[in-house]
This record gives C-alpha cells, sequence and structure tokens, in this order.
C-alpha cells in the first residue's frame, strides 16, 4: 500500500504592530515576535513575509487603510494571493479602527488571498465561513471598543492628576517638576533666556532681531532648532510666564520667570511695535476654504496656519494641536495651490451658470413630492387592511395563529415603508433649502463675473460659502492632498446634455 503524503505546509504571513513609541520601548515587538514564533512550532508553515512595522515606525491601527504601510504591503501580498493563513499575536494588532468599513478592509484582503486568520492562541477565523464573518465583526468590534476605552481611561487619569496639581501637559519653558516629590523647581540656564526675552522686547528690540540673536548664540529653542518671531511672541504673552497655567482644563500654578508688571511692560511694547496680533492680518491669510473645508480623516473644521518664518500659509486640521489626534491630521497643506484650483473649478460656472441654476431648478422636487405621497398611500392601504383583520378576527373567521402571522407581516411592511417616508421626506426638505438658495447663488455669480476680472477675494469667498458652506455641502481635505468638493457644482462634461447633479462629488489632486 502506498505511503500517503503528508499535506503541504500552510504558507504564513505575519504581522506586528505598535500604536507608539512608549509601547514600542516595552519590547511589545519582541513580545509579539516570540509568540508568533512559538505559534509556528506548535502550527508549522512556511514563512514568506513578516511584517513588521514596530521595527520601522509606530502605527495606530486607529486610522484608515490609506494610512497603513502594513496593509498596504498586505494588499500586496493579497492580490498576488501568495499565502495561505494571516498570522498574528491579537486580532487587535490588525485594526482598532471605529468604522467597521475599515475593519472590513482587512477580512476582505484575507478573503481575496483565499487565506485565514490565526491568533497566537491558535484561534482560527475562516472567510469563507458565515460564523467567520460574525467572529471577525465581533473580535474586530471589541478591538475597536478597547481602544475607545483605554483613550477614555488614560484622558480621565490625566484631568484627575491634573487636579491633584501634577502638569500632566508639557512643562512651561524654564521649569522643572519632580514627580516623585511633587515640587516645581526652576531650570536657571533657561530661565534666563526667557527674562533676557522679556528685557529685550522691553528694549524695543524686535522679535526677528531677538530670534536672530539667540540662534547667533547657539541657544537651542524650547523644542529643539532655531527660534522664530511667533513663538517668542507667544512666550512672552503666555500666562505660564507669571505662573499661571492649565493641564487639561485644570487651573494651576507653576514657578513665575517674571513678574506681572514685567510682563505686562513686555506685552504693551509688542503692541506699539504692532507686533502683538493674533497672527497677520486678513489680507495676508486669505484662504477661500478656511473654516469652510473640512478634515477628510476626522471631520474637524479646516483652519490655516502659518509655520515659523515661511511666507506660506498652510489648510491643517483644525485637532492638529491636540494630543491625542489622530496623526494623519496633522498634515500641513499650501493654501495657494488648493486655492487656485478651487477657482478653475468654480469658473467655467461664473461663465456660463446656466447648467447650475437648471440644476436647482430642474423638476426633480415634483417627483419627490410625488413619491412622499405615494408612501402615504401605502400606509393608508396598510391600515386599512389592519382594520379589515381585526373585523374578521372578532367575528372568528380566522385562527389566532392565522391572524398573529398576518399582523406580524402588516407591522414589518409598516416599519419598512415609514422609514421610506422619512428618507424621502428628508430629500423633498433638501429640495426645498437648495431651491430656497437660487436667488442667493444667482446674485453671488453676478458678483463674482464682474469682480472676476481683478481676482476679488471677498467675491470668491461669497461663492464658495454659498457653493460649499451649506450643511449638506462640504470640501474635504485629505492629508495626502487629495480634495473632494461636494457642492453645487454641476458635473456634466463639456457639450454634454446637461446632465448635472446637485450635492455631487469631484476630485483634485495636489502633489
Amino acid at each position: 500500500m502506498a505511503a500517503r503524503e503528508a499535506p503541504a505546509l500552510p504558507r504564513i504571513v505575519e504581522l506586528l504592530r505598535v500604536s507608539g513609541q512608549a509601547q514600542a520601548d516595552r519590547d511589545t515587538p519582541a513580545d509579539q515576535r516570540a509568540a508568533l514564533d512559538r505559534l509556528r512550532e506548535t502550527h508549522p508553515g512556511v514563512l514568506v513575509e513578516r511584517i513588521d512595522c514596530g521595527a520601522i515606525r509606530a502605527v495606530s491601527g486607529a486610522v484608515s487603510f490609506r494610512y497603513r504601510p502594513d496593509l498596504r504591503r498586505l494588499k500586496e501580498l493579497s492580490d498576488a494571493r501568495a499565502f495561505d493563513e494571516l498570522r498574528v499575536r491579537r486580532i487587535d494588532r490588525l485594526t482598532r479602527h471605529d468604522d467597521p468599513r475599515e475593519r472590513f478592509v482587512v477580512y476582505g484582503l484575507v478573503s481575496d488571498a483565499g487565506a485565514v486568520i490565526r491568533d497566537a492562541s491558535g484561534h482560527v477565523i475562516d472567510p469563507r465561513s458565515e460564523i467567520g464573518e460574525i467572529d471577525w465583526y465581533l473580535q474586530s468590534l471589541f478591538a475597536a471598543r478597547e481602544r475607545r476605552a483605554i483613550r477614555e481611561r488614560t484622558l480621565a487619569g490625566r484631568h484627575r492628576k491634573a487636579c491633584e496639581g501634577v502638569p500632566v501637559t508639557t512643562l512651561p519653558y524654564g521649569r522643572t517638576y519632580d514627580r516623585e516629590r511633587g515640587t516645581w523647581g526652576i531650570d536657571e540656564v533657561e530661565a534666563a533666556v526667557y527674562r533676557r526675552l522679556f528685557s529685550d522686547v522691553i528694549d524695543g528690540k524686535s522679535l526677528r532681531s531677538i530670534a536672530a540673536a539667540l540662534n547667533d548664540a547657539g541657544i537651542p529653542a524650547p523644542r529643539g532648532g532655531a527660534w522664530h518671531p511667533s513663538p517668542i511672541k507667544a512666550m512672552v504673552a503666555a500666562p505660564s510666564a507669571v505662573g499661571r497655567m492649565t493641564s487639561y482644563g485644570v487651573s494651576m500654578t507653576c514657578p513665575a520667570i517674571v513678574d506681572e508688571d514685567t510682563q505686562r511692560r513686555a506685552v504693551e511694547a509688542l503692541r506699539r511695535a504692532r507686533s502683538y496680533s493674533s497672527g497677520p492680518t486678513a489680507i495676508r491669510h486669505e484662504a477661500l476654504l478656511r473654516k469652510v473645508a473640512r478634515c477628510g480623516v476626522c471631520g474637524s473644521i479646516i483652519h490655516i496656519a502659518k509655520t515659523g518664518a515661511s511666507r506660506h500659509i498652510y489648510y491643517v486640521c483644525g485637532s492638529h494641536r491636540q494630543r491625542d489626534h489622530d496623526p494623519a491630521c496633522g498634515r500641513f497643506r499650501q493654501v495657494a495651490p488648493i486655492d487656485a484650483e478651487i477657482k478653475d473649478a468654480i469658473r467655467p460656472v461664473l461663465s456660463d451658470p446656466k447648467a447650475l441654476l437648471a440644476a436647482i431648478r430642474r423638476p426633480w422636487m415634483a417627483a419627490e413630492v410625488e413619491k412622499v405621497e405615494d408612501i402615504r398611500a401605502e400606509l393608508d392601504a396598510l391600515a386599512k387592511r389592519e382594520e379589515k383583520l381585526v373585523r374578521l378576527a372578532s367575528k372568528g373567521m380566522m385562527s389566532d395563529a392565522v391572524y398573529e402571522r398576518q399582523a406580524q407581516e402588516i407591522a414589518r411592511l409598516r416599519e419598512a415603508t415609514t422609514s421610506r417616508l422619512s428618507v424621502a421626506q428628508a430629500a423633498v426638505e433638501a429640495a426645498r433649502r437648495a431651491t430656497a438658495r437660487v436667488q442667493d447663488i444667482e446674485a453671488a455669480l453676478r458678483d463674482a463675473r464682474a469682480n472676476i476680472a481683478r481676482d476679488d477675494f471677498a467675491g470668491w469667498r461669497r461663492v464658495v460659502e454659498l457653493l460649499f458652506g451649506g450643511a449638506d455641502c462640504s470640501v474635504r481635505i485629505m492629508p495626502d492632498g487629495e480634495v473632494k468638493l461636494d457642492g453645487l457644482l454641476p458635473l456634466a462634461p463639456a457639450g454634454g446634455e446637461g446632465v448635472t447633479q446637485l450635492c455631487g462629488d469631484t476630485t483634485s489632486t495636489w502633489s
């Protein structure tokens, strides 16, 4: 009798991930490697590749697929059907995203490869089975919930520490804090530099000359690197300079660098020099999408920023200064090229607004209203059917079992029809809001056409606010430079048959 052939060993891809430098410093990558090595001993296989982001940099499991280099590499292997098993220490190493659509991207990659997921405990999730889909949903959901719980506990712990008088934010420049004893101190070297800022400002020196003198002396800035005028101005006006600060919303005291009278005189000197504004003037900060666009990652309003001595201004997510912000939100995009593309997208509408106004005025609202009436008629018919059912049951003309089945069917249909009615009514309301904006749109287009020759910013801004500033329209700026426009721009190609969309979707990209 011929000997039976041994089954082929599965091809394995192992994935490791750490979500922060602190986690990497605790040797979590080494723990993951050791766990996967032990798993390979108990469940042998042929290692195709170990995707080890822990050896490169920290990668959050809560960011989208496009910002996950480990998952992008996994997709390449999936497209090549190069593995039979994806192995991780725990499922939360694959994803902790709040959006189930993002979590199922990983599941889809494994499914496309015809593979399974195995964790260090030996548990297997097989996308080819229905129970595998349910298992993945629950485990990835628990991972996302655990991340939210960790974040909430972390914030609560930091707030509690702040209430106890312990600073849990970056220490003010020139100050030290002994966490074992709970006592503040002063770094005399940095404090001397800090006091020098006040004396130079009071003596009438410009912020630019102060920064240059500090750089020439080789004195590092608070966060390293070179000194710049804006941070110096902020340090002079900072409440912490006179011993007042906040940490996670809690007011506390710290050692003062100067007294309040010295700070007051320095601030007045800045005002006299016209250097104490909150930033450049509105003309220098002209940005069409300021507080109109939203971040494509977290949905926060897009702000503008000016970094250091740069002459450029930038669009940046409003959450980028928060300690727990998504790393993908911290990208700065120059205003000028983005605004130029926005103007290019709007110019055809300004030169020939017929398509836009036709899109707003087109007779689709009558069809939506008619749909609402039809759905209401369906609800009336269901009510009559229910009345008839009750009459038949009361006369004993049907059994209780038949009555129960019919009543459940009517309830199911009523719920589905009521849901459709809500959607249709929302569509009618959106149509009415858009139609009510026609006069504003026409007036703005007239103004813009009159001012376009001299490229008037106020005219452009008014058009942008009307086209993209509504509650149902927006502009989303992605960290990689992709800008998505959801607004009232007609999307018909040149020479088309007038096919337009209201709140349609169009995309532009800047490298």
